[in-house]
């Protein structure tokens, strides 16, 4: 049985994923309460969501440009309904990642900022 490279990556680059989105986590939940926010947190928070964010993107675009999807469906046919549901789920993942960003960079006070960039993760 013959490991595929596609699913080796695939796996790599979930688990770096999460890492990110951890890291995102951890950075919010640094701050116990809005009122403790500070702008140049703000900006670190939306600069890490901003690179997870192309990190998401570049390997959504990698799994539907031949790469991953397809070798799963031309492995197992079955897969096809599957794969084009995932490939729905980016579309809303990437939009859900733009809208984070909106709130996040839109000028307000601090500390309702920070909340809405914590409530938008949840």
């Amino acid at each position: 049985h013959t490991v595929n490279p596609f699913c080796v990556r695939a796996v790599a680059e979930h688990r770096m994923l999460h890492g990110a989105f951890v890291e995102v986590r951890k950075m919010l939940d640094t701050v116990t309460c809005p009122s403790e926010a500070t702008q140049p947190a703000i900006n670190a928070a939306v600069g890490r969501i901003g690179i997870l964010r192309e990190a998401i993107a570049e390997h959504f675009r990698r799994e539907e440009e031949g790469g991953y999807l397809e070798e799963a469906v031309g492995r197992n046919p079955a897969l096809a309904e599957a794969a084009d549901g995932l490939q729905q789920e980016h579309a809303k993942l990437l939009a859900m990642a733009d809208e984070l960003l909106d709130h996040a960079t839109r000028t307000g006070p601090v500390a309702e900022t920070w909340k809405r960039l914590v409530d938008d993760l949840d």
